[in-house]
Formats: structure tokens, C-alpha cells, sequence
């Protein structure tokens, strides 16, 4: 086995693709399709030697169990909408023209690509195996360690994160507090509300201070805190419920809340994947049948480049 190991995280990469350039054959938009596999090839040639495995989500229901409204987007942004459902008609295709180019697939049923990331990497890494994540999505950044990078691979944005420049680039000075910070401020993109009171800032500056919301609990507990307290810091000691958002309804008390994101976010936290629990597709590298593909797609530019598959002929 390659000890260079990428993995992919799909969903992120194919909703990217489908937010640029329409591409269109008759009535079908392809821009996914075409987006998600050039990505795929640049990034292979930007890192040769690593082997990629993309990873698909299914439906986390522990999550949904734990809170309802996580992920509920459906209906709040009608052009989102038609987005999502657009690129989920390119999936398929997706996922062929992965299997024809010998790419790796895997989905874990019942967890997300995220948790399936995390058990994934922590096992690699384990064994001193070199990881890059590549993903639009900040929550994966919880995942880097000694031998885990994280990868932005939109084009504007592209960028690396290790332990080296951690701080630097998440304000937090750990992973375990990075995400502690996420459960403070909540997650709009999944819809899961924050505490209430400490944002961005104040939730860098809070474990800055405190160096977790766990080590400030236990202070409160040995009455070991300062006697005058920020407002929000107060509210936090006491559980205090946060006033009813218009967005969330009524809201938790801010322990609750906290403790209630902890589980919802923190991807250590999950229920563990079992090896034999991750269904995998392997298929090996066909030009042929690529290249008819491309051709179903109008996909030109990869055509006419003789040198496309290199980087896949490398791995073969």
C-alpha cells in the first residue's frame, strides 16, 4: 500500500464544479461532471505519488436522532435548491467516470464522507502514513495531525493546512480546540445554531483564555473563577437559555447547546465504522472506455490533451 494517500471528499468537490460554468449536452447540465474531474486530475498532479479515494456521504442518522434541523435547507433558497438537484442528477456520471479512470470509491451507510474521512485518516496516520484531505469543508480541518493535511482545492482559495500553521490560519491553537470553537459559534451551513453570545472572536478569545469550555466548567465547579465575568462567559457558567432565535425557535441553555453541538461536530465523537461497514468501488484504469465517455459529454478539452491521464497512468 501507498504510503501518500489522498482522500476526496466528493460532495464538496462535485457541489464546487456545479457552481461553475454551465456546460450543457441537450437539456443536461455536465459542469459537475467536468469540473469534478478536472479538479480531481489537477490535484493528482499537484501531489504525484499519492493515491486518491473519494469519498461519497450517506445519510448520518445518529445526527438527525441528536437534532432534527440539522441540514435543513430544502425550501429555505430556491436557486440552492435547483443547484443541488441538478448536481445530483450528475452524480452518477460522477461516479462512472471515476470507476472507468480506476479511482478508488468508498461510502460508509449511515455515516457521512466526513466520519468516514476521520476514521480513514486517524488509521493511515497511525501507521505513519502521509494523508492530504481535500475538501472545501473547515470541519475536516479537526482531522490534521502529524501526518494529515488539510486541502482547499476551489481554484481562488487553494491552500494547505498542517500543524505547522494551524494557528495561523484557524485562530485556534489545536484541533480539539478548533472545534470547540465551531460548537461555540454553531454551523449555518448545516444549520446547527451556536451558544449564543461568544462568536468568532469571542470563542477565540474565550479559549485563549480558558484553553477549553470543559477546563472553564471545571473551574466554575471548584468556584475557581474570576468573580467578575464577561456577560457571556457568565451566562455560559450559569446554563443559562439564550433569548428564542427567529431563525431556531426556542434555544437550549448554552451548556446544553455546547454539549449538544460536541456530539453533532466533533467527528472523534461518532459511532465507529467497522471495516467490513464501507462499501467500496475499485475499478481499474480503461482509456478507452474513458474516452468514450468524454465523448458522450462533449468533453473536448480532455480529449484533445494527450497527456490528460498521465497522472492516473502513474498510479496504474
Amino acid at each position: 500500500m501507498s504510503n501518500l494517500i489522498m482522500l476526496l471528499d466528493a460532495n464538496s468537490i462535485g457541489h464546487a464544479a456545479q457552481n461553475g460554468t454551465k456546460l450543457t449536452v441537450g437539456d443536461r447540465q455536465t459542469q459537475a461532471i467536468f469540473g469534478f474531474l478536472r479538479t480531481l486530475r489537477n490535484t493528482m498532479s499537484k501531489f504525484p505519488g499519492y493515491r486518491p479515494i473519494v469519498l461519497w456521504d450517506d445519510k448520518a442518522h445518529f445526527r438527525f436522532e441528536l437534532f432534527p434541523g440539522y441540514k435543513d435547507r430544502t425550501g429555505k433558497n430556491e436557486r440552492a435548491d435547483a443547484e443541488r438537484a441538478a448536481y445530483e442528477e450528475q452524480r452518477p456520471e460522477i461516479k462512472k467516470g471515476l470507476y472507468h479512470l480506476g479511482v478508488t470509491q468508498m461510502r460508509a451507510p449511515g455515516f457521512e464522507a466526513d466520519d468516514l474521512a476521520y476514521a480513514l485518516s486517524k488509521a493511515h496516520s497511525k501507521h505513519g502514513r502521509r494523508v492530504l484531505l481535500v475538501t472545501g469543508d473547515a470541519d475536516w480541518k479537526q482531522m490534521v495531525d502529524e501526518n494529515i493535511v488539510w486541502y482547499e482545492h476551489r481554484q481562488d482559495h487553494q491552500r494547505t493546512v498542517g500543524l505547522h500553521n494551524f494557528f495561523e490560519d484557524t485562530g485556534c491553537k489545536t484541533p480539539q480546540s478548533f472545534v470547540e470553537a465551531k460548537a461555540m459559534q454553531g454551523d449555518s451551513s448545516d444549520t446547527i445554531p451556536g451558544i449564543g453570545g461568544l462568536g468568532e472572536k469571542g470563542a477565540a478569545e474565550f479559549l485563549a483564555q480558558y484553553g477549553s469550555v470543559y477546563n472553564f466548567l471545571d473551574l466554575a465547579k471548584r468556584n475557581e473563577l474570576p468573580n467578575r465575568l464577561p456577560a457571556a462567559h457568565r451566562r455560559l457558567r450559569d446554563n443559562e437559555p439564550p433569548s428564542p432565535s427567529k431563525k431556531y425557535g426556542q434555544m437550549l441553555p448554552l451548556q446544553d447547546a455546547f454539549e449538544r453541538n460536541m456530539q453533532l461536530m466533533d467527528l472523534s465523537r461518532a459511532p465507529k465504522i467497522e471495516p467490513n461497514g464501507i462499501n467500496k468501488a475499485s475499478g481499474v484504469l480503461n482509456e478507452e472506455a474513458f474516452g468514450l465517455f468524454c465523448q458522450q459529454h462533449f468533453f473536448n478539452s480532455i480529449i484533445g490533451d494527450p497527456r490528460w491521464l498521465d497522472p492516473f497512468r502513474a498510479g496504474v
